[in-house]
């Protein structure tokens, strides 16, 4: 909750950012510092000789301060990073990234859900240190060795075009700027979609996972089989998605995706210890 909360200061980021000409340095520094609590710190902090309480504490702090600053920038490094990409190769572009992050993502996800199952069936250390853990720490390591290459690698590559400013209009400054995108109801309604959307994915959240481990009685590597070999189902609609993008815009095919979106997501509602295909279903449909 009080992550979710933290998003809302992405309201008053333009207040800062609109008076910054060069914002690629700030926010390669903040890129660097993220990573580091976030991957790195926060992995180390169930190995402190600390209570649980303070650890939980600590993890809270850096939860709760990553979140709030990474929102405060996550709007600026979209105004970085875009300008680097020619709107005539950002339908290839996004075609493309999207299917290498899937087949990376499953991937990585199968592989690694064999290595915790094989790990929880382990004695536990001698010390009390589970071996999940350790498993765990281990990922989230490697997780960290390429967040960093990838933060390198884009303070390197991209460049940094200058930005478009609107100083003459009575509503770039202070609250008007703000509360100018609020009179636009074109604005507001196109707004509203990803709204509903990150609102029906923060009611599951993690909790869904859960369910399927604790009560569907799915094991992770189940899990992520699944969603390994619809991968190429995933090449399939690549291809065709790409080609209705050319023809249409993408207002019509986000509209067409997200009642596939509903349909998977209603299928959800099926599944249970005596029903764990529909999850199989789902899967096949999202």
């Amino acid at each position: 909750l009080a992550t979710s909360a933290c998003t809302l200061i992405q309201f008053l980021s333009p207040l800062l950012w609109e008076r910054i000409k060069r914002r690629k340095p700030a926010l390669v520094v903040w890129s660097f510092v993220s990573n580091i609590l976030s991957y790195l710190v926060i992995t180390l902090i169930p190995f402190l000789k600390n209570q649980n309480d303070t650890k939980l504490i600590l993890y809270v702090v850096i939860t709760i301060f990553t979140s709030l600053v990474g929102s405060l920038f996550s709007s600026a490094n979209s105004a970085w990073t875009l300008p680097s990409l020619p709107f005539e190769k950002r339908v290839n572009y996004s075609s493309l990234a999207n299917l290498g992050a899937t087949i990376i993502n499953v991937a990585a996800a199968f592989l690694a859900s064999i290595y915790l199952d094989s790990m929880e069936s382990r004695e536990a250390l001698a010390d009390g240190v589970s071996n999940t853990l350790i498993a765990v720490v281990l990922l989230r390591l490697i997780s960290f060795v390429i967040v960093m290459i990838n933060s390198v690698l884009t303070a390197l590559h991209v460049k940094e075009y200058p930005y478009e400013h609107t100083t003459d209009r009575k509503d770039s400054k202070g609250l008007g700027m703000l509360l100018s995108p609020l009179r636009d109801k074109a604005f507001m309604m196109i707004i509203m979609i990803p709204a509903f959307q990150t609102l029906s994915g923060s009611i599951i959240g993690n909790f869904y996972n859960i369910h399927l481990v604790s009560n569907v009685n799915l094991s992770y590597t189940a899990i992520s089989a699944v969603t390994f070999i619809t991968t190429p189902a995933t090449i399939l609609f690549t291809i065709i998605w790409t080609m209705l993008l050319r023809r249409n815009t993408w207002l019509k095919c986000l509209a067409v995706a997200y009642a596939g979106y509903a349909a998977a997501w209603m299928s959800n509602m099926f599944i249970s210890a005596t029903t764990p295909y529909f999850y199989f279903i789902s899967i096949m449909i999202y």
